[in-house]
């Protein structure tokens, strides 16, 4: 990317915090609208797995008091604006795959400028680098673990235990939008 963005200028506006979902997005306020930004580039433990919390305490730490400067590059499935977010001229997309508070995802990424930070982070052991590594499991495949069974016929849930691997389970909140946030003040 270029240089820290202004708002005002073409493709970039700005907002405040409402709250924080997860380590890779949050909900801010633009002009009295509330909307949706995953973070991109970059994907956090989900809700149960691992480093979980502390890539959610890390965004917030990033996030909280201040403007916060959105670079819009699409819209995902869900909704979501998919951005690049700045506060007080930091990268949040970038400091949290520094810190080992998120992936590089490549799946979805434009450029792989975030590859040799998730590097770095892996070879100082920082964040989730720091878990043994059977607790380091991609968010990406922790979701495909937990979703529901693809195959035809089959409609069973499972649950993904990093101790004792796949188990079945009867049901799944995860779908829950309002299940795990954080509210943060205004």
């Amino acid at each position: 990317m270029r240089g820290v963005p202004r708002a005002g200028e073409e493709g970039v506006f700005d907002g405040t915090l409402v709250w924080v979902s997860d380590g890779d997005t949050l909900r801010i306020r633009v002009h009295e609208q509330e909307m949706e930004i995953r973070l991109a580039d970059i994907d956090a433990p989900e809700r149960g797995q691992p480093y979980s919390w502390e890539a959610k305490l890390a965004l917030i730490d990033l996030v909280r008091g201040g403007r916060l400067v959105i670079v819009p590059r699409d819209v995902d499935r869900y909704g979501r604006v998919v951005a690049h977010v700045w506060s007080d001229g930091v990268e949040i997309n970038r400091e949290m795959v520094q810190r080992g508070a998120a992936w590089f995802y490549p799946e979805f990424a434009e450029s792989d400028t975030l590859y040799l930070e998730e590097q770095q982070a892996r070879a100082s052991g920082v964040g989730l680098w720091s878990l043994p590594a059977e607790q380091r499991l991609e968010p990406w495949l922790w979701r495909r673990a937990a979703r529901p069974s693809e195959q035809v016929g089959r409609s069973r849930k499972v649950r993904v235990d990093t101790r004792r691997g796949v188990e079945q389970t009867a049901s799944d909140d995860s779908d829950d939008p309002e299940h795990g946030r954080l509210p943060i003040g205004r």
